[in-house]
């Protein structure tokens, strides 16, 4: 359920909506509509200004110098779909409207306002999916590094697509298995600890590559 008064009632897993000001809003059988047929969801914050005035001591009514005025924002949202009974829902989010942009009240409609367009509007939609399926495919990026430097009891997890491997090479992706102990192929240097060489070997400057890799 999304909204004040009036709300935006969502089910993500039937992929539908309604709209309706009503909390018994089953006697009122709202139009369920589904969200795939959402062509677009925004919202507009208008400004409605009405002068304050001032009497003066003969009863007259003046302005203030410079004016003054009293401000009221309303929070509208409007929905366009395709239907082929109506195409467009519009409707204001609230019944109290706040008397300026930095109160707490603005800042929920904002945000409630945020909310509906979030979860309708298509292409809000897509941008979250893909957010998500990026967000994923970092963790299991992490994950698969942090798989393949940890010890295997039964073989080794390959850095590069995850696999886990018995042999010496990925048999997914021919990625050759990490580790290993280095010994220089021009001298014989063995560095001190012979999994993490330097670039160079200090006894002969021929530099560290797979092909020292024994």
């Amino acid at each position: 359920m999304l909204g004040n008064r009036t709300r935006v009632y969502l089910d993500e897993e039937k992929g539908v909506f309604f709209v309706t000001r009503f909390d018994n809003w089953e006697a009122h059988n709202p139009d369920i509509i589904g969200i795939d047929q959402v062509t677009s969801c925004q919202y507009e914050v208008k400004e409605h200004k009405e002068e304050l005035y001032q009497k003066t001591p003969d009863g007259k009514r003046v302005s203030f110098n410079p004016p003054r005025y009293e401000f009221e924002y309303s929070f509208h949202i409007t929905i366009l779909v395709d239907s082929p009974w109506f195409n467009e829902i519009e409707f204001e989010l609230s019944d109290d409207r706040p008397d300026h942009r930095h109160s707490d009240a603005y800042r929920m409609l904002e945000r409630q306002a945020n909310e509906i367009c979030a979860a309708l509007d298509p292409e809000r939609r897509r941008k979250a999916e893909e957010h998500a399926k990026l967000k994923d495919a970092l963790l299991q990026t992490l994950e698969q590094k942090k798989a393949a430097a940890a010890p295997a009891a039964d073989g080794w997890y390959c850095p590069e697509c995850g696999k886990h491997n018995t042999g010496n090479f990925c048999d997914n992706c021919g990625t050759k298995r990490p580790g290993g102990k280095y010994r220089c192929d021009k001298c014989g240097w063995v560095p001190d600890d012979p999994a993490h060489p330097p670039k160079f070997c200090p006894q002969c400057g021929d530099p560290f590559t797979e092909a020292d890799r024994k």
